[in-house]
C-alpha cells in the first residue's frame, strides 16, 4: 500500500479453515485502516475478486462482522476522501 510519502507491506496468515475470500476482506480492512490513519483524500482499492463486488452490491443484507467492520471504515472515509473500487 502506497500513500504520497512511504509504502506499507503487510503479510498476514489466515487461519487453516479460512477461505481464500476472506484475505480479500482483511487486506481491505487494513488498506481502510492505513486510509483513515493518513486522512488521504483519494482512495483506490484494487481487487479481481468477483466475490467481494457481490458483496458490495448487496450491502444492506451484510451480517458478517468483519464486512460490517470495512462498511464502518468506509463511510468514516468518505467524510474526507473520495473512495473507489475497481
Amino acid at each position: 500500500m502506497k500513500t504520497n510519502t512511504e509504502e506499507f507491506r503487510f503479510r498476514f496468515r489466515n487461519p487453516d479453515n479460512s477461505l481464500v475470500f476472506r484475505s480479500e476482506f482483511v487486506a481491505i480492512t487494513e488498506a481502510l485502516n492505513l486510509a483513515l490513519d493518513n486522512r488521504t483524500s483519494d482512495t483506490w482499492i484494487l481487487t479481481e475478486s468477483k466475490s467481494t463486488y457481490q458483496f458490495l452490491k448487496d450491502w444492506s443484507n451484510v451480517l458478517d462482522m468483519l464486512w460490517q467492520d470495512i462498511l464502518s471504515k468506509l463511510a468514516a472515509l468518505t467524510h474526507f476522501s473520495s473512495v473507489c473500487f475497481q
